[in-house]
């Protein structure tokens, strides 16, 4: 018996008889090939060792799958549908040295399928999971084949391979794919580089923001890794896009919730900055008897639109499903609306998110700590006026839908963006950032924030 770094425990003898033979064979072959002549014979002594290697590795892996023992016909079914590939027999030259012993590959790169394990095609009502069944998968649990695909690759490495995919953004930034984020956190020093879908797409027509990794084996204790910040550009830029990558060196803490998108010295100091005050979250301040109540819209653009009135409540207004809403402690008043609205917020939000979807995770993760009753007073004046303001910008829109006519509002927090800036002015204080910490703050993504609303509908 021995271990295998292909498999998840002890393999059975018969493996290890089997690849001890395609060994002897695979060194004949070889030897013979130096010495030159006819390699007619250890040639196809190899190819049958490897044909009896593959033939016990299915029969181990069936097994596995099928218990022990199994039926013929059974066994002929599963061969069918999971057609076992065994990169040990295939790839034998390229995975082990003359000595048997495991090398694994120099380089893996690819653009692995991004499909839901589990999802029935629509036409065929039939799923992946449903035809080919995995066991052993430490990222089971992400129930997607592109995360599947990674953890196989990095099984197949060599100490000092190179890895490099392009995958979507959830990879690094969804609650989901924790699993995923450990291996990346574990067992590979990556580079990261994340790109959104708007307004330039990586792919033409392909709505996914994207993150491209490379990386080297490697036993990451300290959880190390290099990132980007989040990728805004338009067409007209795209030569320019991957030649002015920077990569910051960061540190994955215990207190976040995800892998960064930090891109520099400064947003990494604001980072560390807002992460020490995360024994007090927001979170820690929600009640659900409280009358104070947040609304925001659960698919933010480039600002959060978040109100301490609920939106769409006007004659003939039917309420948008987009709209989720919180209470927090009467205390605070209106200040987690204030936060919500905040650039440092939506920094803080596009950093562990995956930029398309808001909920109450980022929400009840965001590091507020204790604030002074001076900030809570200064902060609930302005949410008086940012209230305002957001009614005073509003436009009643209206669609026809198979129901009928429906008018709904659409708010613009671009135009209140003084009032925003005055509440990250509060809070700069009260996280004590540097006047270039905060100018980063206040002028976050601002080429693409103030720049031509995308007067996209609460309705969309």
């Amino acid at each position: 018996r021995h271990r295998d770094p292909l498999f998840a425990g002890d393999t059975i003898l018969g493996i290890s008889d089997a690849a001890d033979k395609v060994k002897m064979a695979f060194a004949q072959f070889k030897s013979r090939n130096t010495e030159g002549g006819n390699m007619k014979a250890e040639k196809q002594k190899l190819k049958d060792e490897l044909k009896k290697l593959n033939a016990t590795l299915n029969d181990y892996l069936a097994r596995n799958y099928l218990g022990d023992p199994y039926k013929p016909n059974v066994f002929a079914d599963w061969l069918a549908s999971h057609q076992p590939f065994h990169w040990c027999a295939e790839f034998y030259e390229v995975l082990y040295d003359d000595k048997g012993k495991f090398k694994g590959f120099d380089v893996v790169i690819g653009n692995p399928p991004y499909v839901v394990y589990t999802k029935k095609d629509s036409t065929t009502k039939i799923s992946v999971a449903d035809i080919y069944k995995l066991h052993n998968y430490k990222t089971l649990s992400t129930n997607n084949l592109y995360a599947f695909t990674i953890e196989r690759s990095v099984g197949l490495l060599n100490p000092f391979s190179r890895i490099g995919m392009i995958i979507p953004i959830s990879s690094v930034s969804s609650s989901n794919f924790e699993s995923l984020q450990k291996i990346f956190s574990k067992d590979l020093l990556t580079w990261q580089s994340s790109y959104s879908n708007r307004p330039g797409k990586l792919f033409d027509n392909v709505e996914q923001r994207l993150t491209i990794f490379v990386g080297e084996k490697n036993n990451n204790e300290a959880s190390t890794y290099f990132s980007t910040a989040y990728k805004h550009w338009y067409a007209n830029d795209r030569p320019y896009l991957f030649p002015s990558l920077v990569y910051e060196k960061c540190l994955l803490l215990k207190s976040e919730i995800a892998f960064s998108k930090i891109g520099n010295r400064v947003e990494n100091a604001v980072k560390t900055k807002l992460l020490a005050f995360s024994k007090v979250n927001l979170g820690s301040f929600s009640d659900k008897y409280s009358e104070f109540t947040t609304f925001y819209h659960n698919g933010p653009t480039y600002f959060i639109r978040s109100m301490s009135f609920m939106p769409n409540s006007g004659k003939d207004m039917q309420p948008s499903s987009h709209y989720k809403n919180l209470t927090f402690d009467s205390s605070l008043g209106n200040v987690p609306t204030c936060i919500l609205n905040s650039s440092l917020f939506y920094f803080f939000y596009k950093n562990y998110s995956n930029c398309r979807d808001f909920s109450e995770r980022e929400i009840n993760a965001f590091p507020m700590g204790n604030l002074p009753e001076h900030i809570i007073y200064a902060l609930n004046a302005i949410g008086k006026e940012l209230e305002e303001s957001y009614k005073f910008n509003r436009e009643v829109k209206n669609r026809v839908y198979g129901s009928g006519l429906i008018y709904y509002e659409e708010f613009y927090p671009a135009k209140s963006k003084s009032l925003i800036d005055e509440i990250d002015k509060l809070l700069s204080f009260h996280y004590g950032f540097t006047e270039e910490e905060l100018d980063f703050i206040l002028n976050y993504d601002i080429k693409y924030r103030m720049g031509k609303e995308l007067g996209e509908s609460d309705e969309a």
